[in-house]
């Protein structure tokens, strides 16, 4: 039999960190994998560019063909933004644009992902824990309208039926996530490689989850 995924994420590069292997491997198999986006990373960092003031100011339309390039590499063909914009680390001045995924309506942004999880009939839909991996606002909100579009793709009362839509309830939600136990690990191989200094690992939010509930 043939499943259908869909896996939420905040930023491009998102679903290739925290689950690529997964991706990959299902869409290898034959199943539908389709990636949802929710922001186009307009705040991200850049390493790997000549010029990079210059890259910065056209940073979401550069990430957009790096998650093109990437979803093929991984074998999946099927993709779509939600619409917002990146809201930068906690904390940053860009939380409050206005168009950023942390200022977005509730059950605005949640119609647009169960309106997608209605089209395309997913089995199985991922999202984050709950403090987002490692407290991003944009990876929280992933948690949260992830959360609440699983059930409300169901829910005619709250999301009313648009023409030519049907019901579907997902079958399964997984939250994608890392043990705590490999963030340390991650944490101690920065430090022997000297890319990380002792104060800025103690500095570090206790990222992951604990490994005991981890069950899949």
């Amino acid at each position: 039999m043939t499943y259908r995924l869909l896996a939420f994420h905040a930023h491009p590069d998102d679903e290739t960190l925290s689950m690529g292997g997964s991706l990959a491997k299902y869409a290898a198999a034959g199943h539908d994998v389709t990636v949802v986006t929710a922001t186009g990373g307009e705040e991200g960092e850049v390493h790997n560019h000549d010029d990079p003031d210059e890259v910065k100011t056209r940073l979401g339309e550069v990430r957009a063909v790096e998650i093109r390039d990437a979803l093929d590499i991984l074998g999946v063909d099927r993709h779509a933004f939600l619409g917002y914009r990146d809201s930068g680390m906690m904390g940053e001045q860009s939380n409050g644009n206005a168009d950023s995924f942390w200022q977005a309506d509730f059950m605005e942004a949640t119609g647009r992902l169960v309106r997608l999880i209605r089209e395309l009939k997913p089995h199985v839909v991922t999202a984050y824990d709950p403090f987002g991996g490692y407290g991003h606002p944009d990876h929280i909100q992933v948690h949260r309208i992830g959360t609440a579009a699983f059930y409300g793709a169901g829910d005619v009362g709250r999301f009313p039926l648009e023409d030519g839509e049907q019901v579907w309830e997902p079958s399964k939600l997984y939250w994608a996530t890392f043990p705590r136990s490999a963030v340390r690990r991650m944490q101690e191989m920065q430090l022997e490689a000297g890319t990380m200094t002792a104060e800025e690992a103690a500095a570090e939010p206790a990222a992951g989850s604990r490994d005991e509930d981890i069950t899949t």
